[in-house]
C-alpha cells in the first residue's frame, strides 16, 4: 500500500519536511498521520510525487497554500492549484481513496484557497477536520 500526501511550503520532497514545516497543520497532524502509516507498514512516498506522477492508494491532502510569498518553497511560483488537481483527479480515477484535513475555513476565503477547496471537493473520500464546530460548518 502506497500514501502519498499533498501539503504546501516545503523545501525539498523529503517526507521529513513534514516535521519540521512552518505549517502547524503539516507539523501536528500530517506528520502524525505520516508516522503511523510508516509504523503500520504502509509506503509513504516523497511530497513530489505529483511531479513524478507516482500512482497511491490513498492521497492525503494538507492545507492548501496557493503562494507563500517566499517563492522558496516548492511549487511557489503560483503552479501548485493546477498541479495538485491533475494529479487529484489521476489518483482519483485509478481508484485512490482521498482524504482532506481541512484545518481552516478557508472555503469562504474568496481567492486562490477557497477556488481550490471548491474543486476539489467532488474528488474527496473523506474530510478531516480539528473541532465540532469545523464539522459542522
Amino acid at each position: 500500500m502506497k500514501l502519498g500526501i499533498l501539503s504546501s511550503n516545503f523545501l525539498d520532497p523529503n517526507i521529513e519536511q513534514l516535521g519540521i514545516s512552518k505549517l502547524a497543520s503539516n507539523r501536528l497532524r500530517l506528520n502524525i498521520a505520516k508516522n503511523a502509516a510508516i509504523e503500520n507498514n504502509i509506503n509513504v512516498l516523497p511530497l513530489d510525487l505529483y511531479n513524478k506522477f507516482q500512482d497511491i492508494d490513498i492521497l492525503l491532502i494538507g492545507k492548501f497554500v496557493a503562494e507563500s510569498g517566499a517563492n522558496k518553497f516548492i511549487d511557489d511560483d503560483g503552479s501548485r492549484m493546477i498541479k495538485w488537481l491533475i494529479y487529484i483527479e489521476h489518483v482519483k480515477k485509478r481508484g485512490a481513496k482521498i482524504i482532506l484535513d481541512y484545518t481552516d475555513n478557508l472555503i469562504i476565503s474568496k481567492d486562490k484557497r477557497s477556488e481550490f477547496y471548491k474543486k476539489v471537493l467532488p474528488y474527496i473520500n473523506i474530510i478531516t477536520v480539528p473541532s465540532e464546530m469545523m464539522k459542522k460548518i
